[in-house]
C-alpha cells in the first residue's frame, strides 16, 4: 500500500508564508489604529461646515414706543407667536492654527401668530383696541463671528475660549384689523426693527472617543454700549456620530436668551425673549 501521508515542509516556502501572515496581521492592526486616530481627529479637522435644523419655540415680549410715549412690553406669545417652529442655522469652523479657531454662525427664526387682542395696548405709533384681530410676526437673525484659543487639551478633549462680535437683526410687526357691524372698519400696520452689533465672550468644549463626540458651546454678553443695553446668553449641547469618512450627524439642544434695548432719539425699541429647542445637524469636515 502506498503511503499517502504528506509531511509538512519546513523549508523556505513555509517561512515565507508565515512572514506573509505576520505582515498581513501587522498591517491590519496598524490600519485599525490609524482608523481610530482618524476617528479622533475628524472632530478637529481644519475645516468643518455644518447645516442644522432647529425645532424651536419662542416667548417674545417686545417694546416699541415713539416720542416718549408709553413703553409697556407687548407679549407676542399671547398673540400666538409661541408654537414650536422649524428653523435653520449654518456654522463654519476653521482651525487656522493648531491652537486657534475661527467660528462663523448664522441662525434664523421666523414665527407668526393670529389672535384677538385681549386688552387695549400701544405698539409703535398705533393703538390696538381690545377685540381687534391681530396678525403678529417676529423675525430673528443672529450672526456670530468668534476667534477662540485652546487653553486645555488632552487625548480626547479640548477647551477653547475667546470672543467676537454678535449681530442681532430683530424685527416685529403687527397687522391689526378692526370691524364695525361685521364690516372692516380699519387696517393698521406697525413694526419695529433693531440691528445690534455687540461684542461677546465664548467658550467651546469637545470630548471625543472613536466615532462619538460631545460638544458644548456657550456665549455671554452683558453691557451698555452707546445706545444699546441688555444681555445675551446662549448655549448649545450636541452629541455627534461619524457615519462616514468626512461626515458626522448630531442631535442637540440649544437655548438663547435675548434681552436688548435700543434708545433712539425719537423712539425706544426693546426685545425680551427666550428661544430654545432640540436641533439636528449634519457636518462635513475636510
Amino acid at each position: 500500500m502506498t503511503n499517502m501521508m504528506t509531511t509538512r515542509s519546513s523549508g523556505p516556502g513555509f517561512l515565507t508564508a508565515r512572514v506573509a501572515v505576520l505582515i498581513t496581521v501587522l498591517i491590519a492592526v496598524l490600519t485599525r489604529a490609524t482608523a481610530f486616530a482618524e476617528d479622533e481627529r475628524q472632530f478637529r479637522r481644519a475645516h468643518n461646515l455644518a447645516v442644522g435644523l432647529a425645532f424651536t419655540g419662542i416667548t417674545p415680549k417686545i417694546t416699541a414706543s415713539r416720542d416718549g410715549g408709553g413703553s409697556a412690553a407687548v407679549d407676542f406669545e399671547r398673540l400666538g407667536v409661541q408654537d414650536d417652529d422649524l428653523n435653520y442655522f449654518l456654522e463654519y469652523r476653521w482651525r487656522f492654527k493648531p491652537k486657534w479657531a475661527l467660528i462663523l454662525t448664522a441662525s434664523k427664526f421666523d414665527g407668526t401668530g393670529f389672535a384677538s387682542a385681549r386688552e387695549t395696548f400701544e405698539f409703535d405709533d398705533i393703538t390696538v383696541d381690545a377685540g381687534a384681530d391681530v396678525r403678529a410676526n417676529v423675525e430673528i437673525d443672529v450672526y456670530l463671528a468668534d476667534v477662540l484659543y485652546q487653553v486645555y487639551e488632552s487625548e480626547n478633549s479640548e477647551l477653547m475660549v475667546g470672543g467676537g462680535i454678535h449681530a442681532l437683526d430683530l424685527g416685529a410687526s403687527l397687522q391689526v384689523q378692526t370691524f364695525l357691524n361685521e364690516e372692516e372698519a380699519s387696517l393698521d400696520r406697525a413694526g419695529a426693527t433693531l440691528l445690534a452689533p455687540v461684542p461677546n465672550l465664548r467658550f467651546s468644549y469637545l470630548y471625543s472617543t472613536g466615532r462619538w463626540g460631545l460638544t458644548m458651546n456657550g456665549g455671554w454678553l452683558s453691557a451698555n454700549i452707546d445706545e444699546y443695553s441688555g444681555d445675551f446668553v446662549y448655549g448649545h449641547v450636541r452629541a455627534h456620530y461619524r457615519f462616514a469618512e468626512n461626515w458626522t450627524a448630531s442631535l442637540g439642544y440649544q437655548y438663547t436668551d435675548i434681552d436688548v434695548e435700543q434708545k433712539r432719539s425719537l423712539s425706544t425699541i426693546g426685545f425680551d425673549m427666550v428661544i430654545d429647542g432640540p436641533t439636528f445637524t449634519v457636518t462635513y469636515g475636510f
